[in-house]
């Protein structure tokens, strides 16, 4: 079981990155995350969140993810979600999260696998 990892980069101005790695279980996965979510800086318009690393996660993961979402549109920030294993797809369409989330196209072109709004690659 790989512990999370989370990395914070600047994409472009205006545009973090949010990059998980490994499992988002249990309590110290989910402060992990908001930590790394809580160190986003001002003056950001766009946070994207990277699943491509995310392995697997739990109810406490779609929670902290939930919590992160609020706080983005709390801020007038936009939040996007790129890649994500079928597994990590799958939890957050059976919980009805997905509908609620925008998704980016993954690196290979292909569209999130339930309807959500879609933005082109060359915008995020």
């Amino acid at each position: 079981m790989s512990p999370l990892q989370v990395e914070l980069r600047q994409s472009s101005p205006g545009t973090t990155t949010l990059s998980l790695r490994g499992r988002l279980v249990g309590p110290a996965a989910v402060m992990e995350l908001i930590d790394g979510a809580a160190r986003v800086g001002a003056g950001l318009h766009r946070l994207i969140v990277d699943l491509d690393g995310l392995e697997f996660m739990d109810c406490a993961g779609v929670g902290a993810l939930a919590q992160i979402v609020c706080a983005c549109r709390s801020a007038g920030r936009e939040l996007v979600l790129r890649g994500g294993n079928s597994r990590v797809r799958e939890i957050l369409g059976a919980v009805g999260f997905a509908e609620e989330l925008t998704f980016a196209e993954d690196d290979d072109g292909s569209p999130p696998p339930f309807p959500p709004r879609i933005i082109p690659k060359s915008a995020s």
